[in-house]
C-alpha cells in the first residue's frame, strides 16, 4: 500500500513540501478526487518526471517556472520511505510508473505567400511511441541435409518435417529451451541416443525397409531416462505418430534444431509477438476509428508509433478514446511481472462523452487483466464520486481518495427533503398544492415565514425526512450550517443543502435589485428560477453572468429524486461541481464571505 506522497517545487507544489496521506491500494480502482486547481496535475506530473535513475523536473514543470529549485518527489510504500531527486531515483527499484493524459500539443503551420507568410496555430495529438525498438527478422535454420549427416549411416530415414518451419513451434521450442539444453549435459544421456543411431547404423536398404527392420525394443533405455520421457510428453503431439521411432526422429531433429539456432529461436519469436502486437493494435484502432484518417500503426526510424492527424481533422471525442486506447496499449508493452506498476490517468475520464467512457471502462477492464495486486490503477480526477460508483466502475472495485480537504457528502435527511417534494403526486389535490406551497417558500426565495410541518408529517414514508425543515426558520438555520461548512473549508459538507441556500441567496438579491414592492411580489410569485431571472430582466434588473453559472447546479440539486423500487436516490452529478474552485470563489462572492461565520439573514 501507499499511504503518503510528498512533492516540492514541481508546478503548483513548492518549498516546504506538500505531503499528502492517502491510502492507495492493489488489486482496486483508486479515484483521487480533488477540484480543478488543487494540484491533480502537479502530482501527475511529478510522476512523469521520473527517469530509470533520478527526477528530471522541466523548467516549465518547475514551481514558478524557476528551475534553480531542488525538486522532490517520495512516497511511502509499504513503511518503506522511497526518494527521487535529480541525483537519485529510489522509486524506481519498487515501482514502475506510467501517466497517461490528453496528449495534445500546440503547434504552427507556415504557408509562404509571396513575400508574405502565414501562420497558423493548431492542436496536435503527440505521436504514441508502442515500440521503441523494432525486432529483426530472423529464420532460424532448418536444413534436413545437415541433420542427416549428423545423423550418419541412413539418416534417411529422418523426413524432412515442415513443423521446424511454423512460428507457433519454435515458441514451444524456447519455452522448453532449458529442458532441451539439460538434455545432453549427462554424458549418459548422449551415449543413450547414440546407442539407438549404432543400431540404425548396422541395417542396410531403402529408407522403408530400413524403417521396417528398426527394433522398438532399442528405445527402451531412452524411455526410461525421465529427461527425454519430459520431453516426449511435451513435444509427442508434433511427432507422425505414436511410435517410439517417431517420437525419437522428432527429438533427435528437435534437439539438433534447438542446439544450433538458441539466439535465432529467440530473436525470431520476438518478432513474432511483436508482429501479433502489431496486428492487435491496428484491429483495435480500427474499430474505434471511424474516421476517413484510418489510424494505424506505422514504423518509423526502428520505432512502431501511432500517428495522428491534426486534433481539428477528427471528431473531439474520436481523438480522445484513440489517443487513450493508443497509450493503454503502450502501457501494456511495459508491463513487466516481476515488478509493482502505478498507472496513472489523468483527469482522461472527465473529457470523455457517456459513449466513450463506457468505451475506455472496456479496455482498461480488458488490459489490466494480469496479477492486479501488483497494480495501483489511479485515476485522477474532478468528477463526483457518483459518477464512477454508478456509471464506470462497481462500488467495491473502487477506493475512494480524496485529494483535497474537503469531501461533498450528501446527508440522508437532505436528500429525504429534497426528493419528498420532487415524488409528490401532481394529480392528487393534496399533494399537489403541498408541492406548489413548498416551492413557492421554502424551495425559492420568500421573505414570509412559512412553517408546513403538519403537512409533511401527514404524508411521510422516508424515515430520514425530517417534517420540522418544513419551517423556514429550521431549514434556514440547517442551510445556512452547510454553506458555512463549505465556504470554511470545513471536511465535509451537504452539498444538496449548499446548493439550495446558492438558489435562495441568488433569488433574494434580484428581490432586492427590484424597485417596487409590487415587482418583488410578482417575481416570488413566478415558477422556477430561469422565469424569475426572466421577469427581473423584463424589469430592468440585468443579470450578472455568474447567476446562470450556479443556477446549473442548484437547479440540478433541488430536482432530486427517489427510486422506491430499487430504494435509492437519483442522485444529480452537477452538484459535486461545487467543489471546483472557480465555483466556490463564485459562491463566496454571492454570499460576501468575508471568513466570518454567515447568518441566516443572508437568505432570509
Amino acid at each position: 500500500m501507499i499511504t503518503n506522497i510528498t512533492i516540492k517545487n514541481i508546478k503548483g507544489y513548492g518549498d516546504p513540501a506538500t505531503s499528502i496521506d492517502l491510502e492507495l491500494k492493489t488489486n482496486k480502482v483508486n479515484i483521487l478526487y480533488a477540484p480543478n486547481g488543487s494540484g491533480k496535475s502537479s502530482l501527475a506530473t511529478a510522476f512523469a518526471s521520473l527517469l530509470p535513475r533520478s527526477l528530471k523536473v522541466e523548467k516549465e514543470n518547475m514551481y514558478h517556472k524557476d528551475d534553480t529549485l531542488e525538486a522532490e518527489l517520495c512516497i511511502t510504500l509499504d513503511t518503506d520511505v522511497l526518494v527521487a531527486t535529480k541525483e537519485k531515483n529510489e522509486i524506481a527499484s519498487r515501482l514502475s510508473v506510467y501517466v497517461i493524459n490528453a496528449g495534445l500539443t500546440p503547434g504552427t503551420t507556415q504557408h509562404n505567400m509571396g513575400k508574405f507568410t502565414s501562420v497558423s496555430g493548431y492542436l496536435d495529438i503527440s505521436d504514441v511511441e508502442l515500440v521503441s525498438s523494432i525486432p529483426p527478422e530472423v529464420q532460424p535454420i532448418y536444413r534436413i541435409t545437415e541433420i542427416r549427416r549428423t545423423f550418419g549411416i541412413n539418416g534417411k530415414i529422418l523426413p524432412n518435417m515442415a513443423v521446424f518451419q511454423d512460428r507457433e513451434f519454435w515458441r514451444v521450442i524456447e519455452a522448453n529451451g532449458r529442458l532441451l539444453t539439460s538434455f545432453y549435459q549427462a554424458k549418459g544421456r548422449k551415449q543413450l541416443v547414440d546407442e539407438v543411431i549404432a543400431h540404425i547404423a548396422t541395417l542396410k536398404g531403402r529408407e522403408d525397409i530400413v524403417v521396417g527392420q528398426i527394433d522398438e525394443g532399442w528405445f527402451d533405455s531412452l524411455e526410461n531416462n525421465d529427461v527425454y520421457c519430459n520431453i516426449k510428453s511435451v513435444f509427442s503431439k508434433y511427432a507422425d505418430d505414436n511410435t517410439s521411432l517417431a517420437s525419437f526422429i522428432l527429438i533427435f531433429q528437435l534437439l539438433f534444431f534447438w542446439d544450433n539456432n538458441k539466439d535465432a529461436i529467440r530473436k525470431a519469436n520476438k518478432r513474432t509477438e511483436y508482429e501479433k502486437y502489431r496486428e492487435h493494435v491496428d484491429r483495435n484502432l480500427l474499430l474505434l476509428d471511424l474516421t476517413w484518417k484510418q489510424i494505424h500503426t506505422e514504423e518509423t526510424n526502428g520505432k512502431l508509433i501511432v500517428h495522428f492527424p491534426q486534433a481539428d481533422e477528427i471528431s473531439n471525442g474520436q481523438r480522445d478514446i484513440v489517443t487513450f486506447v493508443a497509450k493503454m496499449l503502450r502501457f501494456q508493452t511495459s508491463i513487466n511481472n516481476g515488478k509493482k506498476h502505478m498507472l496513472i490517468i489523468d483527469e482522461v475520464f472527465d473529457y470523455l462523452d457517456d459513449a466513450n467512457v463506457i468505451a475506455a471502462q472496456c479496455f482498461l477492464t480488458n488490459f489490466l487483466k494480469f496479477d492486479t495486486n501488483k497494480l495501483y490503477l489511479c485515476i485522477l480526477t474532478h468528477l463526483n464520486p457518483y459518477t464512477f460508483k454508478n456509471y464506470i466502475f462497481t462500488d467495491k472495485k473502487i477506493n475512494h481518495v480524496y485529494l483535497f480537504n474537503t469531501q461533498p457528502t450528501a446527508s440522508p435527511e437532505m436528500k429525504a427533503f429534497i426528493s419528498f417534494r420532487q415524488c409528490l403526486d401532481r394529480k392528487d389535490a393534496v399533494q399537489s398544492a403541498l408541492y406548489n406551497k413548498l416551492s413557492h417558500d421554502l424551495f425559492h426565495y420568500n421573505p414570509v415565514i412559512v412553517d408546513y410541518c403538519t403537512d409533511i408529517n401527514a404524508l411521510k414514508q422516508n424515515h430520514h425526512l425530517k417534517p420540522t425543515w418544513g419551517r423556514t426558520v429550521v431549514l434556514h438555520s440547517i442551510l445556512i450550517d452547510e454553506i458555512n461548512k463549505y465556504l470554511s473549508g470545513v471536511a465535509v459538507y451537504d452539498p444538496y443543502a449548499v446548493a439550495l441556500a446558492v438558489r435562495l441567496r441568488v433569488e433574494k438579491i434580484m428581490y432586492e435589485k427590484l424597485p417596487s414592492q409590487e415587482l418583488k411580489d410578482g417575481m416570488v410569485d413566478e415558477c422556477m428560477t430561469k422565469n424569475k431571472m426572466k421577469y427581473c430582466a423584463d424589469n430592468g434588473y440585468e443579470m450578472p453572468e455568474v447567476f446562470n453559472i450556479v443556477n446549473a447546479i442548484h437547479n440540478e440539486a433541488d430536482h432530486l429524486s427517489y427510486n422506491a423500487t430499487e430504494d435509492k436516490y437519483i442522485e444529480k452529478p452537477m452538484v459535486y461541481k461545487l467543489q471546483n474552485r472557480s465555483i466556490q470563489a463564485i459562491v463566496a462572492r454571492l454570499f460576501e464571505w468575508r471568513g466570518n461565520p454567515l447568518t441566516t439573514e443572508v437568505i432570509d
